[in-house]
């Protein structure tokens, strides 16, 4: 296991200890909180497992989810109890305090993110262009031509390929402000509130003059639905529901969801009309690695003899955040020599700098994770 996965293990164990110390306190609210982090947490561990492993990560991610959601019903149970014994000044209180734990949707500022802050990805940012930025841009020459527009997408891709930043770079291109959704904000709420949830969510976007809802890690909501009663077989109906309604009424609303496993995805939510535009984020080619490289060590002093082109070369297989991660420990060195003589003068980042960054930070990227969405591209043609 790497080091990022060690720190993931011990927040997780860290998160789901709190969690049962909480529930066995009688702290439900406590242990709910704790609950829903070990499992954002385990998700993420979840992504850079392969094989079995990741299986059964992804299989317990999701009975933490159920196993929050019925601390949520014992929740109210308890609470409803406790109002029939109350007086009414007291029962108003109870349900002012429930309503409290629905989530409220605040729309963030247009990011500051455009398609000139992302590294390639030519193809993704053209399907892009004709999917949504053309048809804001030119209404008319869609009506001439009567162009079918609408339907959301769905970024699919490794994890550390900027899903997340193409998503903000959309919304900067077509001046809409940006809800980002992650699970957590959905799901495990009281009993019937992820719906409720979801609703809330789109009325408050279809409020603004045009809005991007982005939804991360979209598997963890809008998985296959099983025989089992859970809040994920509750959420996918009320999304479908909201996707059917926007395409018609409200081209003022993009939706957009990410995922590292398009394959787990509820094939009702990728019919026409809803999620029917599918991009594929790939991992970054010797011209975007360039624009990492050249982006992340803008205006660093560098050593003469550093040549970027063999940099490039043997970081080939890195996502864009190993780059990122690269270039941060390629950083230290000169730092740590300077506070060591007591002056950063003279100091660059030198080659002995990148070979010892090198040794320290490998390609997270599995080969198997890699063949696995690959075949799933193939399959979509």
């Amino acid at each position: 296991m790497n080091n990022q996965g060690d720190l993931l293990y011990k927040a997780f164990n860290t998160y789901y200890e709190k969690g049962l110390a909480a529930k066995d306190a009688g702290n439900l609210k406590e242990a709910r909180r704790q609950l829903l982090m070990a499992a954002e947490t385990l998700k993420k561990l979840a992504d850079l497992s392969t094989g079995e492993l990741k299986k059964v990560r992804q299989e317990r991610v999701l009975k933490l989810l159920e196993y929050v959601e019925k601390l949520d019903e014992q929740s109210e149970i308890e609470s409803n109890n406790s109002n029939s014994k109350s007086n009414m000044i007291n029962r108003t209180k109870d349900t002012k305090t429930k309503d409290s734990t629905e989530t409220e949707w605040f729309s963030a500022q247009i990011p500051n993110v455009t398609f000139n802050d992302i590294a390639g990805m030519e193809d993704v940012k053209l399907a892009v262009k004709r999917k949504v930025i053309y048809p804001k841009l030119h209404p008319d020459y869609y009506e001439r031509f009567n162009k079918k527009v609408g339907g959301g997408i769905l970024m699919y891709g490794l994890p550390g390929t900027g899903k997340t930043m193409m998503a903000k770079a959309i919304a900067a291109e077509v001046g809409a402000t940006f809800f980002e959704v992650k699970c957590s904000d959905v799901v495990s709420k009281w009993f019937g509130e992820s719906e409720k949830n979801i609703r809330n969510l789109f009325d408050t976007a279809r409020k603004e003059k045009a809005a991007v809802i982005f939804f991360d890690e979209f598997e963890a909501i809008g998985t296959k639905r099983t025989g089992s009663e859970s809040a994920t077989n509750r959420i996918v109906p009320e999304l479908l529901a909201q996707l059917q309604g926007f395409n018609d009424n409200n081209n003022n609303l993009l939706v957009i969801a990410a995922t590292n496993i398009p394959w787990n995805i509820d094939s009702a939510l990728m019919r026409p009309g809803r999620f029917d535009e599918r991009l594929y984020i790939p991992l970054p080619d010797e011209k975007a690695r360039k624009f990492l490289f050249e982006k992340n060590l803008e205006n660093v002093p560098l050593a003469d003899d550093i040549d970027i082109n063999v940099l490039i070369e043997k970081t080939e297989g890195y996502n864009g955040s190993d780059i990122v991660e690269l270039c941060e420990v390629c950083k230290n060195m000169p730092i740590e020599r300077g506070i060591e003589k007591g002056s950063i003068d003279n100091e660059y980042i030198t080659q002995d700098d990148i070979d010892y960054a090198l040794e320290k930070v490998h390609s997270s990227v599995q080969l198997s994770d890699i063949r696995k969405l690959e075949e799933f591209q193939k399959e979509l043609i």
